[in-house]
């Protein structure tokens, strides 16, 4: 107090002192408010520490006075720095565990990961099982198994559009046959016919002849409109002797669409699809034309067309179904149509292809969409 009077005692060691004068260090905190220091009493020494208050009046002026024993604060200081140094190893440990743990599971999804790309069939290219997760290796593999389910998809592509081409050049072609003995025998075949005054027989030699050579000369996957019309007309004059009065035919293509690409033999197959299902099927004079005109600015349609028996309406959906469909049943019906849709669909793209139109007892007519570009030899890649 401000009179020197003590107010309250707590020390263990009760001293008869009613006056701070007659404490022993009272010459050290007579005129310091705040006061802190080693102090030495009876060889022991202590920490002494003074406070005054002065927050309120009616505390103000009130010293604080405290005696700590240096050990006693050495001991509570060791005792702390072992607590935290427990504290330090166990969260250490925790942390060293919780790691571990950690990357013992990333380890482990990533061996797997590995296993199931080293034990990957390289031929079959079959997906694995994906690893769950939103982190980068559930991520990765997620990634993966769309790259797998792509490749596969590209596979199939390429196998699909060789098998169309190969396919293609059975139906067109039917066998494999040396174009230098083909020729040489049918050549042989129409200096006899003609040594025996079959005139019109040699006339359909020669053009045999001719057609094979135009067929067969030429294995490319593309071919120029023009080229097309020659293979074609060649045909068609073996059918007008075939047929005689009842096959008439005409072609009406524009001079400007004669370098335009093609695929190979289409036009062909469309000529002997209509022979096949117009005339044969027809008692009387079937008319065959063949046009072109510009589709749109970029398009350009060719189309044959013919004055048959034609197909009901049920019969042309069932033909647009199977051109479009990729099975064994569709490859067993109108092979032909369905071979050409397809070959132009991957060498164009899927606004191109084939359109059908046909009206029961009025007639057909089928149309090659080609894009507007001028053919300048090899194929479009």
């Amino acid at each position: 107090m401000p009179n020197h009077s003590i107010v309250v005692d707590t020390s263990v060691e009760q001293r008869d002192i009613k006056d701070t004068k007659q404490l022993p260090f009272y010459n050290l905190i007579e005129e310091n408010d705040d006061y802190s220091d080693v102090y030495e009493e009876d060889g022991k020494k202590y920490l002494l520490t003074v406070q005054t208050l002065d927050s309120r009046s009616s505390i103000r002026g009130l010293k604080v006075i405290q005696m700590m024993p240096i050990d006693e604060l050495f001991a509570k200081v060791n005792q702390m720095k072992d607590v935290a140094f427990i504290l330090l190893i166990a969260s250490g440990t925790v942390s060293i565990a919780a790691i571990y743990f950690i990357s013992l599971r990333m380890t482990k999804r990533l061996m797997e990961f590995a296993r199931q790309i080293k034990t990957m069939d390289i031929e079959k290219l079959t997906t694995t099982i994906e690893i769950r997760g939103n982190d980068e290796i559930g991520q990765l593999s997620h990634h993966f198994q769309q790259m797998i389910v792509r490749i596969n998809q590209l596979i199939k592509e390429v196998y699909q559009a060789d098998i169309l081409k190969k396919e293609f050049e059975l139906y067109a072609l039917q066998a494999q046959i040396n174009p230098h003995y083909l020729f040489n025998t049918l050549n042989a075949i129409r200096g006899s016919l003609l040594e025996k005054g079959d005139r019109e027989n040699a006339e359909i030699i020669k053009l045999l002849a001719l057609s094979f050579r135009k067929v067969l000369s030429k294995p490319s996957e593309l071919n120029g409109v023009g080229e097309e019309l020659e293979v074609v007309d060649t045909f068609l004059k073996i059918q007008v002797f075939r047929f005689g009065s009842r096959l008439r035919y005409s072609i009406d293509v524009p001079p400007d669409f004669l370098q335009l690409a093609i695929p190979r033999l289409s036009l062909q197959t469309l000529i002997e699809n209509t022979i096949v299902h117009a005339l044969e099927q027809s008692i009387g004079v079937t008319e065959v034309t063949i046009t072109a005109e510009r589709y749109d600015d970029q398009q350009v349609r060719i189309t044959v067309s013919d004055n048959g028996p034609g197909l009901s309406g049920e019969r042309l959906q069932e033909i647009l179904a199977w051109i479009n469909e990729d099975s064994e049943i569709a490859r067993s019906n109108r092979v032909g149509l369905r071979n050409i849709h397809q070959r132009l669909q991957r060498t164009y793209g899927g606004s191109y292809g084939l359109q059908i139109e046909s009206v029961q007892g009025q007639g057909t007519q089928v149309s090659i969409i080609i894009p507007d570009n001028t053919y300048e030899g090899g194929d479009i890649s």
